[in-house]
């Protein structure tokens, strides 16, 4: 199986509700395994790494075959890295974010994140206020997990 063909079916399973077959990859009420736990650390931790400005442990948490969505538009690890990585740091150092995981889903080495966000403050002289989503997959290899997907979507706050 190619490795873009298991990406789209990661995201699609990820899309799949439990009312109709997916109750098997939702970790149970509240309790979550040793694996969910350190896959969300992982997720923990590219955050932070961006929000103190350490590039080298963000790239680190990335697979070497990572995708990053946002904004309609499609990056390849080394896209981001070249083109966006700096600006999410700046943006993170910059903006209060406040995160909450809304969701975890697993399945064998394969963890969903899903968490919701709220920013406020204000960069590159623009008033920021927005909501936003965002969606994580990841993978344990060698006993580490790395993401293998970001989206993520936003919306200015309000009615």
């Amino acid at each position: 199986m190619t490795t873009r063909f298991r990406l789209a079916l990661l995201l699609v399973l990820a899309s799949i509700p439990a009312s109709i077959g997916a109750a098997s990859l939702i970790e149970g009420g509240g309790a979550q395994s040793s694996s969910t736990a350190a896959a969300l650390k992982t997720a923990a931790s590219f955050h932070e790494s961006l929000g103190g400005g350490d590039s080298t442990n963000a790239v680190r948490l990335l697979a070497p075959d990572a995708i990053i969505l946002e904004s309609g538009v499609r990056e390849t690890r080394a896209e981001y890295v070249a083109h966006h990585l700096g600006e999410d740091i700046e943006f993170a150092r910059a903006v209060s974010t406040t995160r909450k995981v809304l969701d975890t889903r697993r399945q064998d080495d394969v963890v969903w994140v899903i968490a919701s966000s709220e920013s406020k403050g204000r960069f590159h002289e623009r008033q920021i206020d927005s909501r936003g989503v965002e969606l994580m997959v990841l993978t344990r290899s060698r006993q580490r997990w790395l993401i293998n997907a970001i989206h993520w979507s936003s919306r200015r706050s309000g009615p």
